[in-house]
């Protein structure tokens, strides 16, 4: 395994996980070994909160990302740049943050009225 291209693939994983625009998101990665490439991974991201209220009820937001395939883990990588995968990823995470954040805001529009929080961030 090349050993550069999981800790590039760690570092944009360890910085995806620490940005948070709320302070109760659960970021997670969930890993599988690669069913078509023998070294690689097929990694599925999730992020989640659930300490929005509307009239008194949990709001649960839930989002889970389309597969990212890796390239550069195996013996004989996809990608000549150890760094590739890094590169795709940072992207990958950016849009699925983004994604995670307009369906947030989509939900909470419907209930702005009498919507409330735990957040220390918005009190």
């Amino acid at each position: 395994m090349n050993k550069t291209a999981i800790e590039t693939i760690q570092e944009a994983i360890t910085t995806w996980k620490g940005k948070r625009n709320f302070t109760f998101e659960n970021k997670q990665v969930h890993p599988y070994k690669s069913p078509i490439v023998d070294g690689e991974y097929v990694l599925r991201f999730t992020n989640s909160i659930n300490d929005f209220f509307c009239n008194e009820q949990t709001i649960q937001i839930s989002l889970t990302s389309r597969p990212f395939h890796t390239g550069t883990l195996s013996e004989k990588p996809l990608s000549e740049s150890p760094k590739g995968d890094k590169h795709r990823l940072d992207k990958f995470l950016e849009e699925f943050d983004n994604d995670f954040y307009t369906e947030v805001e989509n939900r909470l529009n419907d209930c702005i009225e009498t919507l409330t929080t735990s957040d220390p961030l918005f009190f």
